[in-house]
């Protein structure tokens, strides 16, 4: 009996030290397991955040992408200027030469809010030149705009531009109305020639667009604005722009 007993309880030492090295084991694994879960919770907080930051960006990075392919169009440029004017033509076919639309020339161009903070009517003059202003008498006082178009002057809606054909003044061929959310106007479909690009800030609906206020691009005017053009054929003139600063208005 007594030798029973004794074996008994050397089964039962013998197998205590193996069962608390497994439950040892076991809470070594579950802090290891709550450390990684912590550690996946830290870095999932950290990601959130920068994920969204980055389809910001590329948001962004599309809108102004997408503006750069407006602004860079607005360009004069020709699509045949690539063309080798030595080479002969392709082999194989005689005679060969290139087909131009002759009505497939452009022009377009922005019309802006020309600004030029120089203090609200009835208040004092700045002493210094104010930022984007040019000290220059003119029906809006010694400052007005300066006549560059910056990223942060934004475009007026409703002007009524004309096109004529021939050198200015001349008018009669096509109108549009301005836009904001493109190009201000354009006029295709033209062939070579001269044309006459005008604003006439008299006639409505454009006196209650713009008036009161002076032209400040491509010259200083309260008259009508006009550019002459001359395009060749295929050509894309882009940048005949008009810049106008109102007069109770930055």
């Amino acid at each position: 009996m007594s030798q029973n007993i004794n074996a008994v309880y050397q089964v039962s030492t013998e197998a205590r030290p193996k069962n608390q090295s497994e439950s040892i084991r076991a809470k070594k694994n579950l802090r290891k397991t709550k450390m990684k879960t912590r550690t996946l919770i830290h870095l999932l907080i950290f990601a959130v955040p920068v994920l969204s930051a980055c389809a910001q960006v590329i948001q962004a990075t599309s809108e102004a992408e997408a503006l750069y392919d407006t602004v860079i169009q607005s360009f004069n440029f020709h699509p045949e200027a690539n063309a080798c004017p030595d080479c002969l033509p392709s082999a194989g076919v005689e005679g060969a030469q290139t087909q131009e639309d002759p009505h497939s020339a452009m022009i377009s161009g922005w019309v802006w809010h020309d600004l030029c903070e120089s203090g609200m009517d009835g208040q004092p003059q700045p002493i210094t030149t104010p930022p984007d202003c040019v000290k220059n008498d003119s029906p809006l006082g010694p400052y007005h705009a300066d006549g560059e178009l910056s990223t942060n002057e934004p475009l007026i809606e409703g002007v009524v531009v004309t096109l004529g054909e021939g050198e200015c003044p001349s008018t009669g061929l096509a109108e549009q109305s301005t836009i904001t959310t493109d190009l201000s106007y354009s006029f295709v479909g033209l062939k070579a020639g001269t044309y006459c690009v005008s604003i006439d800030p008299q006639r409505e609906p454009n006196v209650s667009i713009l008036r009161p206020g002076v032209w400040t691009y491509p010259i200083l005017s309260q008259e009508v604005i006009q550019t002459t053009v001359t395009l060749t054929a295929n050509e894309y003139k882009g940048m005949v722009n008009f810049g106008w600063d109102y007069q109770f208005k930055p």
